[in-house]
C-alpha cells in the first residue's frame, strides 16, 4: 500500500484511501461461510467437515452463585482459537478477491480493510471509489458481514495544494 501511494504521489496523482472495519468479524461470521470459504480455497473435504463440526458443536457454560447455564454457540470463530485467524482470513479473502478481480486495490489485516484508488483526476478517483465501495457492501452482505459505519475513514493522499 505504501509503495502504491508513493508511486502515485511521484506521478502527481491523487490517491484516495478508504479504511474499513468489519464489525464483530470473528464473533459474527457464519459457520457455513467459513466452510464454503475453506472449500473455495481448496481445503480437503475431510478438513472442511472437521472444521465445521469443531465450530458447529461448541457449547459455552457459565456458573454464577449456584446457577448455571449452557448454550450452543451459533456462529463465529472461537476467541483466541489457534485456527480463528486462518478461518477468518478464508472468509475475508473473498472480499479482497471480489474487489481485486475488478481492478480495485484492496488489502487488509485481521478485521480491517483498505481500498486505494489513484488517478490524475479527482472526479475519476471519487467515481471509482464509489464503485469499489458498492462491490464491498454487496459482497459483505452476501458473506453475512457488516461494515462498521462509525469506523470508516476516508483519507486523500496528494501533493497538490488546491
Amino acid at each position: 500500500m505504501v509503495h502504491r501511494l508513493k508511486k502515485s504521489l511521484g506521478h502527481r496523482e491523487v490517491a484516495l484511501g478508504v479504511f474499513l472495519d468489519i464489525a464483530g468479524a470473528f464473533d459474527n461470521t457464519f459457520i457455513n461461510r467459513i466452510i464454503t470459504a475453506g472449500a473455495v480455497h481448496v481445503l480437503e473435504e475431510t478438513c472442511c467437515r472437521w472444521i465445521g463440526s469443531t465450530i458447529d458443536y461448541r457449547l459455552v457454560h457459565t456458573a454464577v452463585m449456584g446457577s448455571s447455564l449452557t448454550a450452543k454457540v451459533l456462529g463465529g470463530c472461537p476467541q483466541g482459537g489457534i485456527l480463528s485467524h486462518l478461518l477468518w482470513n478464508l472468509v475475508a479473502d473473498t472480499l479482497f478477491i471480489a474487489t481485486n478481480d475488478l481492478g480495485f486495490r484492496t488489502c487488509g489485516y485481521a478485521d480491517d480493510m483498505v481500498i486505494i484508488i489513484h488517478s490524475k483526476f479527482v472526479h475519476t478517483v471519487r467515481e471509482i471509489m464509489q464503485k469499489a465501495l458498492n462491490v464491498v457492501d454487496k459482497r459483505a452482505i452476501k458473506e453475512g458481514l457488516n461494515i462498521s459505519p462509525h469506523k470508516k475513514t476516508i483519507v486523500p493522499f496528494t501533493n497538490r495544494r488546491k
